[in-house]
């Protein structure tokens, strides 16, 4: 009997003021959908960066970069024995 007795408020309303009340409704709708999707990935991030430092792992970027550092390191030696014989060879 509540349900029968109860005023939908969309009836009362002007148009304007109808669409109004809508547009606000939807932008509040986007604005918490948005706050529980980050709040989401924020305690993802979280759980996942404590599992690494419980763990000791390193970071996927960390590792890369280390795993990279020594094949530039033999590029830049190899760069540098070439002018070396270069330079060996122009003076001989």
């Amino acid at each position: 009997m509540l349900s029968y007795r109860s005023v939908d408020i969309r009836k009362s309303l002007q148009l304007e003021e109808l669409l109004a009340r809508e547009e606000l409704e939807y932008i509040i709708e986007e604005e918490v959908a948005k706050q529980t999707i980050r709040s989401w990935l924020d305690a993802c991030l979280k759980r996942t960066r404590a599992k690494e430092k419980d763990r000791g792992h390193v970071s996927l970027l960390e590792g890369l970069r280390a795993t990279n550092e020594p094949s530039f390191q033999l590029l830049e030696d190899r760069k540098d024995t070439e002018k070396e014989t270069a330079v060996k060879v122009g003076t001989c």
